[in-house]
């Protein structure tokens, strides 16, 4: 058994994956770090103690308050440094250039990176990233007149530009890498249910509109937390698995046959006050209406048939957060 230690780790995907390495006793030690500004290490640890009954168990989960910039971490990088941490998001009011405000944050990532391939401890850095950007592997147009469109594009090259970072500063420095890519994650959490669907499931239970971009023509994938902490395990600890592997969700749907799922199964139980609506994609000013954009990354390799695949569904998500009280 290897230490591991979890980079941003107090999250949705970091807290299955410390539960899920130490129910299978598959790590001597976990470490959380997490800067632990949107919740306390208290309210983790009773989560943890929900998810990991055994004492003993739970005993190999360590919660440090350690920053990712924090020099204090260093010393703390062992055996598979898993990163957690993705400064890249969706912002619908942000249109800028991208590599301005991010270049510090992937500064961050490479002294990591350094720092694990200096410490003799460190047996690999592993870097958990988004399907999103498979989106990327064919020419993109990025229509800059689309704000919501453009900021998902942004958030997809970003997300590539910390694989690459990942993938070139590995490599010369001699250290073992993995790059895994995991679609959209639905999981139990400290204050309930988190992802799209949960989302949709209590938004109905309020009678709230279901709000469906671009017609809700998208198709998304979807794991649940559990199968994509057993997934990253499985990828790391089984030999010759590729360096960048998508993890892929035992079920994919339009997100308007997602809302149609949680209306049909709400309506078991009680009506719905709210209505669906269908928003059309706002657009700002821009020098062009649309930019080519080619990026050089082929589909990854997935991980779609294995034994660590539980039977999690998005139905039994969406049932537990509609009889929730």
């Amino acid at each position: 058994m290897e230490q591991w230690v979890l980079l941003g780790g107090a999250g949705l995907i970091g807290s299955a994956l410390a539960c899920e390495l130490a129910r299978q006793d598959a790590a001597s030690h976990v470490l959380i770090a997490d800067h632990f500004c949107s919740k306390s290490t208290a309210a983790v640890a009773a989560f943890l103690a929900t998810q990991v009954p055994d004492p003993a168990q739970r005993a190999k989960i360590e919660l440090a308050a350690i920053d990712g910039a924090d020099p204090s971490l260093i010393p703390r990088l062992a055996g598979h440094v898993v990163n957690l941490y993705s400064w890249a998001s969706v912002n619908y009011d942000y249109v800028a250039p991208l590599p301005c405000p991010y270049i510090p944050e992937l500064r961050r990532l490479a002294e990591l990176i350094a720092a694990s391939a200096a410490s003799p401890a460190v047996k690999s850095f592993v870097h958990v990233s988004s399907g999103a950007v498979e989106s990327l592997a064919a020419p993109v147009y990025a229509d800059l007149r689309n704000r919501k469109a453009y900021s998902r594009f942004l958030y997809a090259l970003a997300r590539h530009s910390e694989e690459l970072l990942v993938q070139e500063a590995a490599c010369s420095q001699g250290l073992a890498y993995s790059v895994l890519r995991a679609p959209n994650i639905y999981g139990a959490y400290l204050d309930g249910w988190r992802g799209i669907a949960p989302a949709f499931a209590e938004a109905v239970k309020q009678d709230r509109d279901l709000v469906l971009h671009n017609g809700g023509q998208e198709v998304r994938q979807f794991l649940s937390a559990q199968d994509a902490a057993r997934g990253i395990v499985f990828a790391v600890t089984t030999p010759k698995t590729p360096a960048r592997v998508h993890i892929d969700g035992p079920q994919t749907m339009p997100i308007w046959a997602l809302a149609d799922t949680v209306l049909a199964r709400a309506a078991r139980t009680r009506p719905y006050g709210g209505a669906v609506r269908i928003e059309l994609e706002s657009v700002v000013d821009a020098p062009s209406p649309r930019t080519a954009v080619t990026a050089p990354t082929a589909p990854a390799p997935r991980l779609s048939a294995y034994g660590w695949r539980s039977r999690d569904r998005v139905e039994d998500c969406i049932d537990a957060v509609l009889a929730a009280d």
